[in-house]
């Protein structure tokens, strides 16, 4: 099995998992390696639940400059539209700020 159908089967668990927490009891939140579109929703959707008071910490890890992306390139694109824009702290490494993929507006 390659690793992005693994990681399209985790994307409803993920979503359902996040549904149970309550996000009133969140102060901080930080992302790492997220192998799919659908898995950034959710924990953008999810970072949107918590509301202002978190403190979001994105490391939008997508790829370095010796292998290229990571990810496929929606995932890529998801990463940059929904969760770097809420990031109030953002660790991309020299390839993913290069890129241009991490300006945050």
């Amino acid at each position: 099995m390659r690793h992005e159908e693994a990681d399209h089967r985790f994307d409803p668990v993920a979503t359902r998992l996040l549904d149970r927490v309550d996000a009133r009891d969140i102060n901080a939140i930080l992302t790492g390696y997220i192998a799919s579109a659908d898995t950034a929703t959710a924990a953008a959707a999810f970072i949107d639940r918590c509301g202002n008071s978190v403190v979001v910490m994105c490391d939008p890890a997508m790829g370095d400059i010796d292998y290229g992306l990571y990810v496929e390139e929606h995932t890529a694109d998801a990463l940059a539209r929904e969760l770097v824009p809420q990031a109030d702290i953002l660790t991309p490494n020299l390839f993913e700020a290069a890129s241009c993929r991490c300006e945050n507006g």
